[in-house]
Protein backbone atom coordinates (compact mmCIF):
# COMPACT_ATOMS: atom_id res chain seq x y z
CA UNK A 1 0.00 0.00 0.00
CA UNK A 2 1.38 3.38 -0.96
CA UNK A 3 0.03 5.04 2.19
CA UNK A 4 2.29 2.94 4.38
CA UNK A 5 5.33 4.63 2.89
CA UNK A 6 4.68 7.51 5.24
CA UNK A 7 5.59 5.21 8.15
CA UNK A 8 9.11 4.86 6.76
CA UNK A 9 9.56 8.40 5.49
CA UNK A 10 7.30 11.29 6.54
CA UNK A 11 8.28 13.07 3.33
CA UNK A 12 7.24 10.12 1.12
CA UNK A 13 4.71 12.17 -0.82
CA UNK A 14 7.00 15.04 -1.80
CA UNK A 15 6.68 15.90 -5.50
CA UNK A 16 10.47 15.87 -5.83
CA UNK A 17 12.19 13.65 -3.24
CA UNK A 18 15.14 15.25 -1.51
CA UNK A 19 17.30 14.51 1.52
CA UNK A 20 16.19 15.93 4.85
CA UNK A 21 18.38 16.93 7.74
CA UNK A 22 18.04 16.09 11.40
CA UNK A 23 16.77 19.63 11.90
CA UNK A 24 14.05 19.03 9.28
CA UNK A 25 12.93 15.89 11.07
CA UNK A 26 12.87 17.60 14.47
CA UNK A 27 10.87 20.51 13.05
CA UNK A 28 8.37 18.10 11.55
CA UNK A 29 8.09 16.22 14.85
CA UNK A 30 7.47 19.53 16.64
CA UNK A 31 4.77 20.35 14.08
CA UNK A 32 3.06 17.00 14.68
CA UNK A 33 3.23 17.54 18.45
CA UNK A 34 1.69 21.00 18.02
CA UNK A 35 -1.10 19.57 15.86
CA UNK A 36 -1.68 16.84 18.43
CA UNK A 37 -2.20 19.48 21.12
CA UNK A 38 -4.40 21.58 18.87
CA UNK A 39 -6.74 18.82 17.73
CA UNK A 40 -6.43 15.81 20.03
CA UNK A 41 -4.36 16.05 23.15
CA UNK A 42 -5.51 19.05 25.13
CA UNK A 43 -7.32 17.86 28.20
CA UNK A 44 -7.10 14.19 27.25
CA UNK A 45 -4.94 12.55 29.87
CA UNK A 46 -3.94 9.01 29.09
CA UNK A 47 -4.30 9.40 25.32
CA UNK A 48 -0.63 10.04 24.56
CA UNK A 49 0.20 6.59 23.13
CA UNK A 50 -1.14 7.30 19.61
CA UNK A 51 1.42 10.08 19.25
CA UNK A 52 4.26 7.96 20.60
CA UNK A 53 3.92 5.40 17.84
CA UNK A 54 5.30 7.96 15.38
CA UNK A 55 8.52 8.79 17.26
CA UNK A 56 10.55 6.03 15.59
CA UNK A 57 9.75 7.52 12.18
CA UNK A 58 11.32 10.85 13.08
CA UNK A 59 14.49 9.56 14.76
CA UNK A 60 15.38 6.90 12.18
CA UNK A 61 18.88 7.58 10.91
CA UNK A 62 19.83 10.05 13.65
CA UNK A 63 22.89 9.55 15.82
CA UNK A 64 22.02 7.45 18.85
CA UNK A 65 18.54 6.82 17.44
CA UNK A 66 17.77 3.89 19.75
CA UNK A 67 18.54 5.88 22.89
CA UNK A 68 16.63 8.88 21.59
CA UNK A 69 13.62 6.75 20.70
CA UNK A 70 13.66 5.21 24.18
CA UNK A 71 13.84 8.65 25.75
CA UNK A 72 10.90 9.87 23.66
CA UNK A 73 8.89 6.77 24.58
CA UNK A 74 9.33 7.64 28.27
CA UNK A 75 7.64 11.01 27.81
CA UNK A 76 4.17 11.57 29.22
CA UNK A 77 3.27 14.95 27.73
CA UNK A 78 3.86 16.97 24.60
CA UNK A 79 5.83 19.45 26.71
CA UNK A 80 8.24 16.61 27.57
CA UNK A 81 8.66 15.91 23.85
CA UNK A 82 9.26 19.59 23.10
CA UNK A 83 11.94 19.73 25.80
CA UNK A 84 13.80 16.87 24.11
CA UNK A 85 13.45 18.53 20.70
CA UNK A 86 14.74 21.82 22.14
CA UNK A 87 17.75 20.06 23.67
CA UNK A 88 18.58 18.28 20.41
CA UNK A 89 18.16 21.40 18.28
CA UNK A 90 20.49 23.31 20.59
CA UNK A 91 23.22 20.75 19.84
CA UNK A 92 22.85 21.03 16.06
CA UNK A 93 25.14 23.32 14.09
CA UNK A 94 23.59 26.58 12.89
CA UNK A 95 22.28 26.54 9.33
Amino acid sequence: MIGRGIFQNPYAFEPIPQPHSTRDMLELLRYQVDLYDQFIGLGLQGHFAPLQRFFKIYVRGMRHAAELRNELMQTKTTDDVRAIIDRLEAKLPAD
